[in-house]
């Protein structure tokens, strides 16, 4: 019996060791965002009073931990003008809401300065999320002039991406 229980100390010495081997490494793993969702949300003329039409963007980037790229275009029945009062200042203002109507983040800066430059070279973040549990998906971007409603539309999920460092996403 002596002879079976001596060579079981060595075998569970060395799954013990392999335990450890794995759990050290898995904790040393890091652990980055793969989230290949992107939310999108579109605003028709046909259904708000001033004409407003325009798409907004949401891409949460691999190499910006917990942030949002946001972009949007928006123009009007009268064209980019449209969205600037005649003092040069935004007309309208744009605020995500949850689904219980709790305001979350003003996205005015984010989504008209863009429309206004229509080409800009520097993305602006939010600190927002697309995958994970604080997901924006299905939350509501309601547009506003003068603090009167104009548009509201929901965030939807447009399509899958992969990221790739050498050639950008595809």
């Amino acid at each position: 019996m002596t002879r079976y229980t001596s060579q079981l100390f060595p075998f569970t010495l060395i799954i013990t060791f392999v335990f450890i081997i794995f759990t050290s490494i898995i904790s040393a793993a890091e652990i980055t965002s793969n989230c290949t969702i992107e939310g999108y949300v579109e605003f028709f003329p046909e259904y708000n009073k001033d004409s407003l039409s325009g798409v907004i963007t949401f891409r949460e980037e691999p190499e910006e931990e917990f942030k949002v790229s946001v972009d949007g275009i928006f123009t009007t029945d009268i064209g980019i003008d449209g969205i600037k009062n005649e003092d040069g200042n935004l007309r309208y203002k744009a605020e995500l809401y949850d689904e219980n109507e709790v305001f979350l983040y003003d996205l005015t800066n984010s989504v008209f300065n863009n429309a206004i430059e229509l080409v800009t070279f520097e993305k602006q973040y939010i600190d927002l999320q697309i995958c994970g549990s604080d997901s924006i998906i299905n939350k509501v971007v309601v547009i506003k002039r003068d603090g009167e409603e104009i548009a509201r539309a929901e965030i939807y999920k447009l399509l899958d991406y992969t990221y790739s460092d050498e050639e950008g996403y595809y």
